[in-house]
């Protein structure tokens, strides 16, 4: 195997050592919480949809150079 190639395999892999890890101290935080993650999807969800309005709204009163149905 080439040297360089064995360095990325060795560094992806030590990169992603900690997902395993960390999963079980992760679930149970999460598993803790559970009576609370309605809310919390809930406001994680208004908020996505505030910023995608708040984006498009912005977007849409912008004046734009470019009109491409205009025939003049």
């Amino acid at each position: 195997m080439d040297p360089a190639l064995a360095a990325l395999v060795l560094s992806a892999v030590a990169a992603a050592i900690s997902q395993p890890l960390m999963a079980v101290p992760a679930f149970l935080f999460v598993d803790s919480f559970r009576p609370t993650l309605p809310y919390g999807t809930g406001f994680a969800a208004g908020a996505m949809v505030f910023m995608v309005l708040a984006n498009f709204c912005q977007k849409a009163t912008r004046p734009s150079a470019r009109r491409p149905w205009r025939c003049s």
